[in-house]
């Protein structure tokens, strides 16, 4: 009786380490659709705008970009929704977190996040919107000449939007490299 209580005990902690360790296990974290669909749910819209954004956000890319255009989105529902019902879920699928996410072009992505800091943002828009290919390029006395602004104030511009901007914001959601169990 005393040994077989011996050996349930001994495979209760085994079975605990086990379960310890499952526990202690990562998950599998949360994609970027998955993360969208949840915030899509508690946008209040009408149903129509609803299954329409429910396309977009299955038509995103893994950086959070919609490189499939809006009008072969729209011909995927039955029934194929309005061009205006497609551009106001767009619209409110670009307010989710992370910010930045469906946008077509880097640009809208930059200027999607631009928007939702606060503060005088006027050098760092001016720059995306007309400057973006010199700025990647590093034709700074050329952006200076075009736009007025001293080298430091557009190298201080450059380093705000390198801290609070990014190019690809699906990447910001999950973990991309999930270990294996």
């Amino acid at each position: 009786r005393g040994s077989a209580s011996v050996r349930r005990s001994s495979g209760g902690d085994e079975s605990d380490a086990k379960m310890g360790a499952m526990a202690n296990t990562a998950g599998r974290e949360i994609n970027l659709h998955e993360h969208l669909l949840d915030q899509w749910a508690l946008v209040e819209v009408d149903e129509e705008t609803r299954q329409t954004g429910v396309a977009i956000i299955h038509n995103l890319e893994p950086d959070g970009y919609l490189r499939k255009p809006l009008s072969e989105i729209g011909e995927q529902l039955r029934p194929p929704p309005t061009t205006e019902t497609i551009e106001k879920a767009l619209k409110e699928i670009q307010r989710l977190e992370p910010t930045g996410v469906a946008a077509r072009t880097p640009m809208e992505c930059l200027l999607l996040q631009l928007d939702a800091l606060p503060g005088d943002n006027t050098i760092e828009r001016a720059l995306i919107q007309h400057h973006l290919d010199d700025l990647v390029h590093n034709r700074l006395p050329v952006v200076a000449k075009a736009t007025g602004y001293s080298i430091g104030e557009i190298t201080e511009a450059m380093n705000a939007m390198r801290s609070r901007l990014y190019v690809h914001p699906g990447c910001l959601v999950g973990d991309r490299s999930v270990p294996p169990i």
